[in-house]
């Protein structure tokens, strides 16, 4: 049964390749479980009179390593298996690592010097965005240090519910019923960070007092090193700040994960977002005012902050959208946004 259910799937996609006049390829690497390197293939097919098009799994296959070399010999047997031409292939998509996208011997650059030369390599818009924040986050030390801080305090719950039950009583006592989960930001998931931040932001005061209960019952220096963290100054007014930035670069991310996003719209949305970083560089957005005027006597949410230095988070927010900016210049270069 489930061979025939398998050839009658296979049959129907053949016949949508032999129908498509252009074929599109869209790969990327990935490991199974043995930690043996694979390539997922889908395939972008015209449809309905060339008018319209879809995307089409067609298989996961194992490769010898992760060269160019290795992936574009594998593409090409894959097509030939399916009967692709490879002067039909007219589009590359994949994750814009060095091996695909190279100028001089990427898996792009050899299909288009030897079999396509109507190629066109696109690298995901989405994933170039997240990209861009990786690195900004990463350039300015104290957003690293503060990534770094929300992996300490997803983890120290994540391994104790207890510590998690505690913390679900702690926000009900405290009458905060509508609470996002805490998140860990991770650099596989692109909307992640301003996850991560968000979850923070509303449980802050709840994690502080927790941290601190643990701190005193138990006397835990774990618990004590990450309060102390998050109530510093900096670290409050960096969950705010933050806010507002990925706000505007995930709004830019969101619209790159649209099934019908246009590629000619790729230009006008990186030019506003850019807009709209550089009004966070000549002021603080919504989030940070908010912060900013509750913070005035040097408490937030009751809790007392230490390290208190507006100026330099004043700064801080300077420099890390101007990263932001830098590296979004850099993934959607203005000549050429593709």
């Amino acid at each position: 049964m489930e061979e025939a259910l398998a050839e009658t799937i296979t049959s129907d996609i053949d016949d949508r390749i032999a129908n498509s006049r252009y074929v599109g390829i869209i790969v990327d690497e990935t490991t199974n479980i043995t930690v043996e390197k694979m390539l997922i293939t889908y395939l972008t097919l015209q449809q309905k009179g060339d008018l319209e098009t879809a995307e089409t799994f067609i298989g996961n296959y194992a490769i010898p390593s992760g060269t160019a070399e290795c992936i574009t010999a594998k593409i090409k047997d894959v097509l030939s298996g399916r009967g692709v031409a490879m002067a039909r292939v007219v589009g590359l998509g994949s994750d814009g690592v060095n091996v695909m996208v190279g100028r001089k011997a990427g898996v792009a650059q050899q299909l288009r010097q030897n079999d396509c030369p109507y190629l066109v390599n696109i690298h995901c818009g989405a994933h170039r965005t997240a990209l861009a924040v990786r690195d900004a986050s990463t350039a300015v030390r104290q957003v690293s240090a503060y990534v770094t801080t929300l992996n300490n305090i997803y983890t120290y719950y994540k391994n104790s519910p207890i510590r998690t039950y505690r913390l679900n009583e702690l926000q009900k006592e405290m009458g905060e019923h509508d609470l996002l989960s805490l998140k860990q930001p991770s650099a596989t998931r692109w909307l992640s960070l301003e996850r991560a931040v968000k979850g923070i932001r509303a449980n802050w005061a709840a994690v502080v007092s927790e941290l601190r209960e643990e701190e005193d019952a138990k006397n835990c220096p774990v618990a004590k090193g990450i309060r102390k963290r998050l109530q510093t100054y900096t670290f409050t007014a960096l969950t705010h700040l933050l806010t507002d930035v990925l706000a505007v670069v995930n709004r830019m991310n969101l619209i790159f994960q649209k099934e019908d996003v246009n590629i000619l719209s790729i230009s006008p949305v990186v030019s506003m977002t850019l807009a709209s970083l550089e009004d966070l560089m000549n002021g603080p957005g919504e989030a940070e005012k908010k912060f900013n005027e509750a913070s005035r006597d040097g408490r937030f949410c009751g809790v007392t902050l230490t390290h208190v230095d507006a100026q330099t988070c004043s700064s801080l927010r300077t420099e890390y959208v101007a990263e932001v900016t830098k590296s979004i210049k850099k993934r959607f270069p203005s000549e050429h946004h593709l």
